[in-house]
C-alpha cells in the first residue's frame, strides 16, 4: 500500500472526526452526527467525481473511505458520549 492511500485515509479519519465534533456542537442526534459526519469525509471526493464525470464515483467502487468515516464515526461519537473530560 502507497503512501498515497494512508493520506487518503487519515484525511478521511480527520474531516469524519470533524463532522462528528461539528455535530455534537449543536447538539445534533446520533443519525444526524452520522450523516454529517460521513458527509463531510467523503464530500469532497464525491463533489469532485461529479464535477469530472468519472463514473462511479469513488466510494461505490472502492468502499474503503466509506467505511472509516461510518467506523470513525460511531467511536468518536462514543468517546464524547462517555468521556467526562468533554
Amino acid at each position: 500500500m502507497s503512501y498515497l492511500f494512508w493520506f487518503d485515509i487519515l484525511g478521511t479519519i480527520v474531516f469524519a472526526i470533524s463532522g462528528v465534533l461539528l455535530a455534537a456542537k449543536k447538539e445534533m442526534d446520533p443519525i444526524g452526527a452520522l450523516v454529517l459526519a460521513v458527509i463531510t469525509a467523503i464530500g469532497g471526493g464525491t463533489i469532485r467525481d461529479i464535477v469530472l464525470n468519472h463514473e462511479p464515483i469513488f466510494w461505490i467502487t472502492e468502499s474503503t473511505d466509506l467505511y472509516v468515516a461510518i467506523i470513525t464515526s460511531l467511536i468518536i461519537m462514543l468517546l464524547l458520549r462517555y468521556s467526562s473530560s468533554v
